[in-house]
């Protein structure tokens, strides 16, 4: 230990008189030995077994014949050098006539100057774990972690009853850097990983479909039919996709991004299903017709639901089915207009919706 500090504080070079520098050049071993090498062999590895270093504030270097301040060295933030000050910190104390002057000694007034006094209260504040800066961050964030993790739990669930009972968000603020995409984002994605694992490696068909928002965008909705381990046939809609237009091509490319991006193998795909636009089923560069290139055993199938609204649209041509039609829209209107009226008419059904 003592060794350690004599080479730390010999690196400081102070100023010798004359007699020491005379006794230092007769006493001085030839060659002298490099100062700034240490004896790694003598000092204590085991940190249990080492002298705690506040238990020894002041240090002799036999090199200057000088007393040090330990605690005055590390913790001195105000060395006023020249002011008489810096003995113990950088120059050395050796002035030994005036250690054993009673109440005047050096070492005692030392620890009573204010500079030493300011030095033992950092060490002991460094000591002090408990109040450290990183502890009491810490503490605070487990608590911050925590109501933040109550507030995240409650939204979630919120969130979650809400797409139960498929109700809206009334939500007003949906940008790319808002808040409100967070949460909804996060469970998306564990919807969509789940049904990735419900297709698993199971061949699938996929149905396209495009329609204009209120904020006037196109957008392409991906459903997936497939049957499940259970032997179950199952729709699972995958993504909704913003595209710039509805050419064949910009709809392909979108559509494979999103399987590649969940990862699906598109060699799987065993069907497509797709409205009547021209731009869907034709035969030459229109979607099916795409997909069929990378996926010839897609067969097409027209989606039945758009052939229901194509016959519907088409019979309102026929006066009686017309009729038929406007009918049931006025005795629909009229039955919910009243709650007495709808209440009759459940009434009549048995009590049911």
């Amino acid at each position: 230990m003592k060794r350690v500090n004599a080479t730390k504080l010999q690196r400081v070079s102070p100023k010798k008189n004359e007699n020491q520098q005379e006794r230092d050049n007769f006493e001085a071993p030839k060659p002298q030995a490099n100062i700034n090498e240490v004896d790694l062999n003598l000092l204590e590895r085991d940190p249990a077994k080492r002298i705690t270093m506040w238990n020894y504030p002041l240090e002799y270097s036999p090199t200057t014949h000088s007393a040090y301040c330990f605690l005055c060295y590390i913790f001195n933030d105000t060395p006023n050098v020249g002011n008489g000050h810096d003995a113990f910190t950088v120059k050395g104390f050796d002035n030994w006539k005036k250690v054993n002057d009673g109440k005047k000694c050096a070492f005692l007034k030392h620890i009573d100057c204010s500079q030493h006094r300011r030095a033992v209260e950092f060490s002991e504040n460094l000591l002090n774990q408990a109040t450290h800066i990183d502890n009491i961050i810490d503490k605070q964030s487990e608590e911050e972690l925590l109501k933040n993790r109550i507030r995240l739990k409650a939204l979630v669930d919120t969130g979650r009853w809400l797409t139960f009972q498929a109700c809206g968000f009334q939500g007003h603020d949906e940008t790319f850097n808002s808040k409100n995409q967070e949460i909804l984002g996060i469970i998306a994605n564990n919807v969509r990983k789940h049904i990735r694992s419900e297709v698993g490696d199971s061949y699938f068909c996929v149905m396209v479909d495009e329609s204009r928002d209120e904020s006037k965008k196109e957008q392409m909705a991906i459903v997936l039919r497939f049957v499940d381990a259970e032997g179950i046939i199952r729709e699972r809609f995958l993504d909704l996709v913003h595209v710039t237009d509805t050419f064949s091509l910009t709809l392909k490319s979108n559509l494979w991004r999103q399987l590649l991006r969940y990862e699906f193998d598109d060699s799987k795909i065993c069907g497509q299903g797709y409205d009547g636009a021209s731009n869907m089923r034709g035969e030459l560069n229109v979607l099916q017709a795409l997909v069929i290139k990378d996926c010839p055993y897609a067969y097409y199938v027209h989606c039945f639901a758009h052939k229901l609204q194509l016959a519907l649209v088409a019979l309102k041509e026929i006066i009686p089915i017309n009729q038929f039609f406007n009918n049931l829209v006025s005795i629909i209107n009229v039955v919910c207009s009243s709650s007495k009226r709808h209440d009759e008419f459940t009434k009549g059904k048995g009590g049911g919706d």
